[in-house]
């Protein structure tokens, strides 16, 4: 395994001093502490959201994006929490809170791209995570989104380095990972976990920010961090990867997180992967559009 905590360190000696770095925002905390109670009434979820009426609007209008097959128009929070129910409520919530959090300033990173890789990685994380039986699909999508926050962190903190890693990512055809490391001597996931420890999530997402492109059998949640690597493999193989002219190949049968997935044989081998990545593609242009709608938010500032 990498030396974590020497990267982390570095990290420090880097972003340490950072004043304006985001905080998580109280509300996720307590969105997810209501939610994870089986008692919870409907009534309790809204009026919770309900304190945030710009929040509200966003949910409400994205409940009736093209992304959610919606039958009629949904006019109001209640009906909403009912339509949607409280997963999908809650990775909504997830979505709009973190992208607003991360207000961009450094366009290295085209940022409405970068948060459609996320919000897809999250979808198809908590898609596999169903489909191989895996005890906390919530979870999952929430590893998803945030797999990558790393890389926010370099191009927003770092911009000079993040240049010259994009200028080296072009001139050699090589990796997004491979020129962080040449650049700065770690990658993004060292930032990914080091904003995890300062956010005080837990071991497992924390361990998937750092190793979702080696999963391996050390790390607090194998089968997690190799779901999300697999989502992250498939989201990039139909160009919903992070807005960078990135380089890369690889034989996702060899890769370590499918063989660590392979302890579910029975679940891996009920699943149809080619009509899988299929029925992805399809749906690729409708991540677009719900990221595009956050986007056209006020909450969020500029578009891309």
């Amino acid at each position: 395994m990498r030396a974590v905590d020497q990267e982390l360190a570095k990290v420090e000696d880097l972003l340490g001093d950072v004043r304006s770095l985001p905080t998580l925002p109280e509300l996720i905390s307590k969105l997810n502490r209501l939610l994870s109670d089986p008692e919870a009434k409907i009534q309790e979820v809204a009026e919770l959201v309900l304190k945030d009426q710009v929040l509200t609007a966003h949910v409400i209008r994205l409940a009736n994006s093209s992304f959610f097959a919606k039958h009629r128009e949904i006019t109001n929070l209640r009906e909403a929490i009912v339509f949607l129910g409280f997963r999908a409520l809650r990775n909504l919530v997830l979505t709009t809170t973190l992208i607003g959090t991360f207000r961009w300033k450094n366009k290295t990173i085209n940022p409405r791209r970068f948060w459609e890789h996320s919000f897809a990685v999250g979808v198809v994380s908590s898609d596999i995570a169903s489909r191989l039986h895996y005890r906390d699909v919530d979870n999952a999508y929430l590893a998803g989104l945030v797999h990558d926050l790393g890389i926010v962190l370099i191009s927003q903190y770092l911009p000079d380095a993040m240049d010259r890693i994009l200028a080296l990512l072009e001139a050699q055809k090589t990796s997004l990972q491979y020129a962080e490391k040449r650049v700065l001597g770690l990658d993004h996931t060292a930032f990914g976990g080091w904003l995890a420890g300062k956010w005080n999530f837990s071991p497992e997402l924390r361990d998937v920010m750092l190793w979702h492109h080696e999963p391996n059998s050390d790390t607090a949640d194998p089968e997690l961090a190799s779901i999300v690597s697999l989502a992250d493999m498939f989201c990039r193989s139909i160009s919903l990867g992070y807005g960078v002219p990135e380089y890369w190949s690889t034989v996702v049968q060899v890769h370590p997180a499918w063989r660590i997935l392979q302890s579910r044989q029975h679940e891996m081998r009920a699943v149809d992967w080619e009509r899988f990545l299929f029925d992805l593609s399809a749906r690729a242009e409708e991540v677009r559009q719900l990221v595009k709608t956050v986007f056209e938010m006020d909450r969020t500032g500029t578009p891309a």
